[in-house]
């Protein structure tokens, strides 16, 4: 029976110790970057904290109910995602977007391909995009002929096509973002934010997301952006940049939709996202397969 009881209080701190890390370093956003490392997981700590409460709550109430209480708070972060979708006027057009971070070291093009044909969006974007990879997808052109491509070595390619028409806005000022104007639809920002990999990865993320907030900020057409953010819904600095940015998220009401890493499927984290001006509403929206990238992509239809 000690031995049990033992047992169950090393679970209840192995369980319970990841949620006290992350609400700690949740205080210290914006003084190290190592709260940027911890955030995106916070609604697991959660789950982690809620099974300590279970464990000790024959053992410990008072204990079970603080890590519950704890448990609850983080897991209550993914609430946007499991409310209401952002309305579609009746009568308003639809486009339909397949969004990727292909990876730079993926070799599994032809999956990729696949998925894109089979998914059959109007807008394919997809980012981390190299030259090589862009020249093995080549086949895009037979189905998306109208094409805004900026392929490079490395991780800040992009590219965007089109079965309709379009037009080449350029390079977004002060974020890693590439804009084409629709001929006949809305404008479409495909971004790739720096990842918060250290202290200066994450300065240089806040201030995409500050120039990317600017250039939405001041759009006159509907807008999306979508691409890799390396932000999830909970972050702060993704919260900052719908606010600044007049955006909306248009993930909100659709459930978590974890796309990285690929390998954990739905237990990973979102940060790769379709955002829109007001008045963009989600139609649907569903997490791709894994095709070989660390990612995962997202399928969506918006209304506008």
């Amino acid at each position: 029976m000690v031995s049990g009881t033992k047992g169950a209080w090393v679970a209840v701190v192995l369980l319970g110790a990841p949620a006290i890390v992350v609400w700690s370093l949740r205080a210290l956003v914006g003084l190290t970057w190592l709260a940027e490392l911890a955030i995106p997981w916070t609604p697991h700590a959660g789950v982690l904290a809620l099974v300590a409460a279970a464990i000790a709550w024959p053992r410990q109430r008072w204990v079970a109910a603080a890590l519950a209480v704890v448990g609850m708070l983080q897991v209550s972060v993914v609430g946007s995602r499991l409310g209401g979708r952002h309305p579609v006027a009746d009568g308003a057009p639809t486009l339909s977007l397949a969004v990727l971070n292909v990876h730079a070291d993926n070799r599994d093009v032809a999956d990729v391909v696949d998925w894109l044909f089979t998914t059959n969006p109007d807008v394919v974007v997809l980012v981390e995009l190299t030259p090589a990879f862009a020249q093995a997808a080549h086949t895009l052109h037979e189905r998306w002929p109208f094409a805004a491509v900026a392929a490079k070595d490395g991780f800040w390619g992009t590219g965007i096509w089109s079965k309709q028409p379009l037009t080449d806005l350029g390079p977004v000022d002060g974020v890693r973002a590439w804009a084409v104007q629709l001929v006949d639809g809305p404008r479409i920002v495909a971004v790739h934010l720096m990842p918060p990999e250290s202290a200066r990865g994450v300065v240089a993320r806040g201030e995409g997301v500050t120039a990317l907030a600017r250039y939405t900020a001041r759009a006159d057409v509907p807008t999306l952006v979508a691409g890799d953010l390396n932000l999830t819904p909970w972050s702060p600095h993704f919260r900052r940049l719908l606010a600044q940015g007049d955006l909306v998220d248009l993930g909100d009401g659709t459930g978590p939709a974890a796309t990285w890493p690929s390998a954990l499927g739905p237990l990973g984290i979102p940060i790769d996202h379709v955002l829109g001006t007001p008045g963009i509403g989600t139609v649907e929206r569903v997490v791709g397969p894994d095709v070989g990238s660390d990612h995962r992509g997202l399928f969506t239809i918006v209304g506008y």
